[in-house]
């Protein structure tokens, strides 16, 4: 008995000491002193080549090991990387001009992964920042180098997520150029700022599941609940920022996420209504670590967004209940593509009935040329030809472009290819490209080289030739017997349109 008495005072001491120990993040300051120090190490000095080609992440890596202590993130996509418990994310977005915002916002230390038409998939940290924009230290094919990047080239950017250490100094130094961070008791959360954009929405509890309005309907009041994954405009939602770190969620069909009658009281039920501008329908984001959060109500910031008794079902509800930090309580946002806007058919449609035209539905990024309308025989959304389709309009006319390898012109030699592809599509979108370029990779898909440039090619035929010399045009050796990856990509109207993964081996 009295054995077991200890153990229970030791814990005790120890659950006051964690929470009353005081932790510090390193300034923005420091992390830079600490970077120039890094750069006077050998192996990591400007010019040296000690990462090979596509080692940018390993040296970004090895980096935060020398600076912080651990280790970053690996990757997830070209643009983004996996949770982990030391980093949060700052933001995440493939649209050019958000990404340049974003970047206005990183300080020394912080790490970025890119996917740009520079360098394809990269990762850098941040050096240090100015009104010039962000100068980085990075590890390329040149070697590790401090270049600096305008702002203005970020938002040529096809996609850029922002990571920033949350691993904290325990030593309980009394600096006051030190910031504290709280320690590790349940109101050590603390608000998150995301970019508007178009998010899935998962809960802890029920990994595969997702945030869901029932049946997809468009009603007000229709139910939230959770679903398998299954990529309908239901499982979509547009996190909206209104101001004092609150946002509106909206619904694919324009709808906003609700308390019920704004109550402010625990098991409270949560739908889907019009638009009102009430704390009923703001949000809140705190971070909840390993990179979920809890969503919290305006109502009353002592509940959260809850699925009813963690059950993992689909058609669980989903309500607002008092905070208790579980898993049922923290969810994990991932960017997602805008809602469909439907299937182009004409009235009597392409199916074995004809559409007949039911409740009308509207989409925050809807066709700008098309009313789309629910079939009520079958459900597909179709629009009834009122308005007709707008050249240049790639909704109108949907981006298609196939690729396919030009063989009269496509050669591999040992130390040698050039590269060479067909592209097939329609004459209004071959008329519209403004860019093309290929990306060169090894066999583990690792960035090496790549050529880019502008054109045009004539609106008058259906398909456009492209071919490089890896030599003379990318400025690239290639070693026999290795094998390479790449793959073409074009500009069409702003937007990027990439080939699937092409291969060869030098012989």
């Amino acid at each position: 008995m009295q054995k077991r008495i200890i153990q229970i005072l030791s814990v005790a001491f120890c659950l006051v000491f964690l929470f009353n120990t005081a932790a510090y993040a390193l300034t923005a300051s420091e992390v830079k002193d600490k970077i120039a120090t890094v750069q006077q190490t050998d192996g990591f000095k400007v010019g040296q080549k000690t990462f090979k080609a596509g080692g940018c992440h390993n040296f970004v890596n090895a980096v935060s090991g020398k600076i912080f202590g651990c280790s970053i993130p690996s990757t997830a996509s070209p643009y983004q990387l996996n949770s982990d418990t030391n980093w949060t994310c700052l933001g995440t977005s493939q649209n050019g001009k958000e990404i340049a915002e974003l970047m206005k916002q990183a300080q020394p230390g912080d790490i970025y992964r890119a996917y740009d038409k520079y360098t394809s998939k990269h990762t850098a940290m941040v050096y240090y920042t100015d009104s010039n924009g962000v100068t980085v230290y990075q590890s390329t094919g040149a070697g590790i180098g401090t270049p600096t990047l305008s702002y203005d080239k970020y938002a040529t950017f096809y996609g850029l997520s922002l990571y920033r250490c949350n691993k904290v100094d325990t030593d309980k130094s009394t600096d006051n150029n030190r910031v504290e961070v709280k320690g590790n008791d349940e109101n050590s959360t603390f608000p998150v700022t995301i970019f508007n954009c178009w998010y899935t929405v998962e809960p802890k509890c029920a990994p595969g599941m997702r945030l869901d309005v029932s049946d997809g309907s468009s009603d007000s009041g229709a139910n939230i609940q959770i679903w398998n994954n299954n990529s309908t405009d239901a499982q979509k939602f547009y996190f909206e920022g209104v101001g004092n770190g609150y946002y509106v969620i909206k619904t694919s069909s324009g709808k906003v996420l609700d308390v019920a009658n704004g109550d402010d009281v625990s098991r409270t039920n949560v739908q889907q209504w019009n638009a009102n501008g009430t704390d009923a329908q703001k949000w809140q984001l705190l971070d909840a670590g390993d990179g979920y959060f809890y969503i919290v109500p305006a109502v009353n910031t002592d509940l959260r967004l809850d699925v009813y008794d963690a059950d993992t079902d689909n058609g669980t509800n989903v309500w607002i209940y008092s905070a208790n930090n579980s898993a049922a309580q923290q969810w994990k946002l991932s960017s997602s593509v805008a809602p469909e806007s439907g299937t182009i058919v004409d009235g009597d449609g392409e199916s074995s009935h004809t559409h007949t035209k039911g409740k009308y539905l509207f989409y925050e990024a809807a066709h700008p040329h098309y009313n789309y309308y629910t079939c009520a025989t079958c459900g597909e959304k179709f629009t009834d030809g009122s308005t007709k389709k707008m050249d240049g309009c790639t909704e109108c006319y949907p981006v298609k472009i196939y690729w396919h390898t030009d063989n009269s012109r496509f050669k591999v030699s040992r130390n040698n290819a050039t590269l060479a592809v067909k592209g097939t599509a329609s004459k209004s979108v071959v008329g519209s490209v403004t860019e093309v370029g290929v990306y060169l990779y090894d066999a583990q898909e690792n960035y090496l080289t790549g050529k880019s440039e502008h054109g045009s090619f004539s609106g008058n035929y259906d398909y456009f030739y492209v071919w490089y010399d890896v030599n003379k045009s990318m400025g690239y050796t290639l070693q026999p017997g290795t094998t390479y990856k790449y793959r073409f990509y074009a500009v069409v109207n702003g937007k990027k349109y990439s080939s699937q993964m092409f291969s060869f081996t030098a012989n």
